[in-house]
């Protein structure tokens, strides 16, 4: 197995001609196949919608999809209780869950009420775009449900965690989490 780029290179000079065209083919199809997938769910949820102010705009763009304040909370949590041994973001995983026990086959999911659509706190859209806004919510909610069922058809223990019960009642999260690594 090469190691390298380079390696790779040099490993496609020595085959013959028939292969190196077949390699190419493959290279292709995988390439468009990638652009398809893509381009179906930029069709399903169109092109973004322009701020509405430059505010809206910060805003946005200074969400992160790893390491949000709730996440960070929980795990700090976790680690003044004794609950260590977890992996994070973990690639291998479908979903890439935010917090990962690969011994306990435990995941977590620590999900923001406006991004996730949290059933307790019931948020409104927002007023600008609201087309695009309440498709890409449903997209959300569909991924998270693909993500879960994956993890558990895997074998997997799922715990999802809101935003709103981390900041509501943390002891209720952490005991949540041990209880599921304990088998409970």
């Amino acid at each position: 197995m090469p190691s390298s780029s380079c390696e790779l290179r040099l490993e496609r000079e020595r085959l013959p001609l028939y292969y190196l065209a077949v390699d190419m083919l493959l290279q292709a199809l995988i390439t468009r196949c990638c652009i398809t997938l893509v381009g179906t769910v930029q069709k399903n949820l169109g092109p973004p919608p322009p701020a509405s102010s430059e505010a809206v705009s910060h805003s946005m763009k200074s969400n992160r999809g790893k390491n949000t304040s709730p996440e960070l909370i929980l795990r700090s949590a976790l680690y003044r209780n004794g609950v260590r041994g977890y992996r994070l973001h973990a690639k291998g995983v479908p979903g890439r869950p935010d917090i990962l026990f690969l011994r306990s086959r435990l995941a977590v999911f620590v999900n923001g009420c406006f991004w996730h659509r949290c059933p307790r706190c019931d948020l409104p859209l927002p007023k600008a775009h609201r087309e695009f806004w309440r498709k890409k919510f449903e997209l959300n909610i569909e991924r998270d449900a693909r993500k879960r069922l994956a993890l558990e058809s895997d074998g997997w223990k799922v715990v999802i965690i809101w935003e709103c019960e981390i900041r509501d009642d943390m002891v209720g999260c952490v005991k949540r989490v041990t209880r599921a690594l304990r088998g409970q």
